[in-house]
């Protein structure tokens, strides 16, 4: 419909978006030819967003099959155009993008620059759900250096803001992560909690799979396991399973469940 009313924008927007389905299902290589006709037609229409939106979907589908350098050079491409148009949320997206690709590439000083321009973009915007996820990569970089004090607030602060904004992907995050930090500092039980009320919050997030099924996940948890032998790990678990929404986030912070806090946005799960 749009190619026959001759509306550009409208067909390579449709064409980004056929893109990156085809992505989320592993069908890369037609992914990539949707996106790559999604870019030529609005480069044609001079849409430089809609071009930068292609291009930036191409990255993160290269990032997806493990295709570090040409991702880089797709997202900060993309991370140009969305600049140059002035997309300011958008650009906080890829410049996050960007810090997960050189999480992969183990630069994690480049991670962490990449990290704090977004912050402080998404601080400005007031865009709570990417706000929750820097912090909480943030958080990580700062665990994988060994720097335990330093993680916890980053990680209480991305809980509270994923609480509030009710980021289902995002509060799985910071619990996993604080479950880590637990398990770090010797206690491996309220690790297994965490983990436990983590999970349960994740078979909520349906619409969220690549952002809730981290591939170290079940790893740690197999240590924590180990850790606490199978049949106290068992209960751990079960009573992590059991906590209400609120009760874990309470158990995570150190704090009594108050049962009052409301969302602010709606809930970002299917």
């Amino acid at each position: 419909m749009h190619r026959k009313c001759g509306d550009d924008y409208s067909v390579a927007f449709a064409l980004t978006i056929l893109g990156a389905a085809a992505s989320t299902q592993g069908a890369h290589e037609r992914a990539h030819e949707l996106l790559a006709e999604a870019r030529t037609v609005a480069q044609a229409a001079g849409e430089l967003w809609c071009e930068s939106m292609a291009i930036g979907y191409t990255g993160l589908s290269l990032l997806a099959n493990g295709e570090l350098t040409a991702a880089r050079h797709a997202l900060e491409e993309a991370l140009r155009g969305m600049r140059e148009s002035g997309d300011a949320r958008s650009a906080g997206l890829m410049l996050s993008i960007l810090a997960r690709v050189a999480l992969a590439d183990d630069d994690r000083e480049r991670a962490r620059g990449r990290l704090k321009a977004a912050l402080a973009i998404q601080r400005a915007l007031g865009d709570v759900w990417g706000i929750a996820t820097s912090l909480e990569m943030l958080a990580s970089i700062a665990l994988d250096d060994g720097e335990e004090d330093a993680a916890r607030p980053l990680l209480a602060e991305s809980l509270r803001v994923a609480w509030t904004a009710r980021g289902r992907p995002e509060i799985v995050a910071a619990l996993q992560s604080l479950a880590r930090l637990s398990a770090v500092r010797g206690d491996p039980e309220r690790a297994a909690r965490l983990y436990a009320s983590a999970s349960v919050v994740a078979e909520r997030a349906t619409a969220y799979p690549m952002r809730t099924r981290r591939p170290d996940s079940e790893t740690r948890i197999a240590e924590v396991r180990s850790a606490l032998g199978r049949e106290a790990f068992g209960e751990a678990w079960a009573q992590g399973r059991a906590m209400t929404l609120d009760e874990a986030v309470a158990y995570a912070l150190d704090e009594e469940p108050t049962f009052e806090l409301a969302p602010t946005t709606p809930e970002r799960d299917a």
